[in-house]
């Protein structure tokens, strides 16, 4: 059994020698033939389309990996401190008065890390690439345990440095009661960085 289109209709309902019939016929046989080939095209740009879909899903996937390859790959390292002997016990040094604070990336290094109580003198010195700051904080925590939101808690601020500038010594005079306290740099991401150290005064 044929199935006849309705363009086929068409041309046998068309009676011979009628112009405006054939012409009708003809028009309808012409976009008949158009929808075919707009098919045709409408398919070819979707099969392009579903490509380029296809290959722009592809490379996010692989940045998306690329990334996390990257943000789990973190680096460690471990300092080992040996301790060195003592032939025999020294006596006791009389604390000093002063220390000596070198500022760097991110780094706060005093010398030495304990000072006797009453006027304390810091020669603050920065030995980094980028300005920094020096604040001393009176606290029972110890120094890398002040984080509060971005930075660390001032609370206990006994005396500041606000800016150090690379290659800067600056000196700082304070009185300080016997106890813990933090030095750290404030500034933002330095704190969050490691630039913080303990002191003890006695």
């Amino acid at each position: 059994m044929t199935t006849q289109t309705p363009i086929d209709e068409l041309d046998t309902l068309a009676e011979p020698g009628t112009p405006t019939q054939a012409d009708a016929v003809a028009t309808l046989r012409q976009v008949g033939d158009e929808l075919r080939a707009q098919r045709r095209e409408s398919r070819r740009v979707y099969s392009a389309f579903m490509f380029v879909a296809a290959l722009a899903l592809i490379i996010a996937m692989a940045n998306l990996v690329a990334v996390a390859v990257k943000l789990g790959s973190t680096s460690t390292k471990t300092v080992t401190v040996t301790a060195p002997t003592a032939a025999a016990p020294a006596a006791p040094a009389a604390a000093a008065h002063a220390s000596a604070v070198t500022l760097s990336e991110f780094n706060v290094a005093p010398k030495p890390t304990q000072v006797a109580s009453g006027a304390v003198t810091f020669n603050v010195s920065n030995a980094g690439h980028v300005q920094h700051e020096f604040v001393v904080l009176k606290t029972s925590k110890p120094a890398s345990d002040l984080l509060k939101g971005g930075r660390a808690d001032e609370t206990g601020n006994v005396g500041e440095i606000g800016s150090v500038l690379p290659g800067q010594t600056k000196t700082l005079k304070l009185k300080l009661a016997a106890g813990h306290y933090s030095l750290i740099c404030n500034l933002p991401g330095h704190y969050a960085a490691g630039q913080y150290s303990d002191l003890t005064v006695k």
